[in-house]
């Protein structure tokens, strides 16, 4: 029997808001630094291995403003964004780049959905209303603490304007949150 081409992807422990740091939230969402590292190795990284993860880092930076450390390096750099598509449309063509790029960012919202939701799981009674959680929740992301900075950070959607996601956004998203309690 052979060995897997590609070993399986760990499972990361990663707090996503200090109410509960040993909640799972596994963040491999395609090729991470070390994988595509051992691709390279054995000769059989592709173009596009590598366009998927940039479109991954790209997704992250943007939806989440902060890069899992599973995508970066020993000495991290900064790349424009502008550049990132210049690249992968010279390594895998425009049509597949802008494909990685828009299944990275649903990937990206989904997660970051599915944490809001499960916060309001646990914080907040079935019979809660999402017209009375997302404005609670907008509240709180204006303190001054660390679950506040926590749950901004999760709420921004736009790093370069520093726009909060709107309360109407935000109601529909909990209103799914039914979907997920278990």
């Amino acid at each position: 029997m052979s060995a897997p081409e590609d070993p399986p992807s760990p499972l990361v422990i990663a707090a996503s808001f200090v109410d509960d740091q040993d909640e799972i939230y596994p963040t491999m969402l395609g090729p991470t630094l070390a994988q595509l590292q051992e691709k390279a190795a054995r000769s059989a990284l592709t173009g596009g291995d590598i366009a998927g993860y940039l479109a991954l880092v790209k997704a992250f930076s943007e939806t989440c403003n902060a890069v899992p450390v599973e995508y970066l390096g020993t000495r991290p750099q900064q790349i424009a964004a502008e550049v990132l598509p210049l690249i992968a449309e010279k390594l895998v063509g425009l049509a597949a780049w802008s494909k990685l790029v828009n299944d990275s960012r649903k990937k990206a919202a989904q997660e970051r959905n599915e944490k809001l939701q499960d916060m309001a799981n646990r914080h907040y009674p079935a019979e809660a209303k999402p017209a009375e959680i997302a404005p609670a929740l907008l509240k709180d992301s204006e303190e001054d603490s660390e679950k506040g900075r926590a749950l901004h950070d999760l709420l921004q959607l736009d790093t370069r304007r520093f726009k909060l996601m709107e309360e109407d956004t935000l109601r529909k998203i909990i209103a799914k949150r039914g979907e997920r309690r278990k």
